[in-house]
């Protein structure tokens, strides 16, 4: 009996908060990218199935449903990620629950100049506490930075660094 794939290690899950309209492109090629080694999941159900203007319906939903199983969060930020009420809940829910968070700057994100770039109010909060993790899009893309090690490293990064005390985005 040929036992291949019995003890295969299972990926770890990864949600994905990004812009659905702008910035799909980079979702589905970071699934290409990573997909032998993680499990990415998206939700974009919540904000068919809830009233757009229920912040905390959303985030609740999201918490007990959406990153279910997930061991972090990864945010795409583009060109309008920041600007988005629906990434901010689902940072918000994230950091409920205390997963690790991770920045991707995309080329699309209309950085300020190239130390600033254009983040959710609330993974720039959180990275600027040390507990949220940035890397960019290029160097991901490129294999000039290993996802796999900012992944890890935003693991370790204590719960005691959260921050999220800003008000929902609405």
């Amino acid at each position: 009996m040929d036992a291949g794939g019995l003890f295969q290690k299972r990926k770890q899950k990864l949600y994905v908060g990004y812009d659905h309209y702008a910035d799909g492109l980079y979702y589905e090629g970071l699934r290409r990218l990573y997909s032998s080694l993680y499990e990415m999941a998206r939700d974009n159900s919540l904000e068919r199935e809830l009233d757009g203007d229920d912040a905390e319906g959303f985030v609740r939903r999201a918490r007990e449903e959406a990153l279910d199983g997930c061991a972090g969060v990864i945010v795409l930020c583009g060109e309008r990620t920041h600007l988005s009420k629906f990434v901010d809940w689902e940072i918000k829910a994230a950091l409920d629950r205390r997963l690790s968070l991770i920045g991707i700057i995309l080329p699309t994100n209309p950085s300020l100049d190239q130390n600033k770039p254009l983040l959710p109010e609330r993974l720039g909060v959180n990275f600027d506490g040390g507990f949220a993790v940035i890397c960019r899009w290029m160097e991901i893309a490129s294999a000039q930075v290993d996802l796999g090690s900012r992944i890890r490293f935003a693991m370790e990064q204590s719960p005691e660094r959260i921050d999220n005390s800003l008000p929902l985005r609405s």
